[in-house]
């Protein structure tokens, strides 16, 4: 759920009781209508921005580090799902180290972009 939508499921019984004790029409506000469009822009943005390989359709192979049960740690490169990595550490494949708990896959995370401008429009 976008943000604006959110901010809207909880505004809008509230501006229907408002509107039938006073008889007032808040719940129809252009105003809040355009802040909720507005809201909805910056949730989107802010997804764009915190989902790198969304914003960039990246649906390249990933590098991910498979654990299992006490015996054994993998290193999968390429494996294009948590699934295949752990398939493909179970088969032996990818380099082993030891240590590990229990079986489960993590990303790795690309480089940080820190520093990087990124364009959030500003309300006026």
């Amino acid at each position: 759920m976008r943000l604006g939508d959110a901010v809207a499921t909880f505004a809008q019984p509230i501006a229907r009781g408002v509107d039938a004790v006073f008889g007032t029409d808040i719940q129809h506000c252009a105003g809040c209508a355009g802040r909720q469009q507005r809201f909805n822009q910056i949730s989107d943005q802010l997804f764009a921005l915190l989902s790198r390989r969304a914003q960039d359709n990246d649906t390249s192979p990933m590098d991910y580090t498979v654990t299992k049960q006490v015996t054994a740690q993998f290193v999968i490169v390429g494996a294009n799902s948590p699934e295949e990595a752990i398939e493909k550490a179970q088969k032996g494949e990818g380099q082993q180290s030891a240590s590990g708990q229990n079986w489960n896959a993590t990303v790795k995370q690309p480089p940080s972009f820190a520093g990087t401008p990124v364009g959030i429009p500003h309300g006026r």
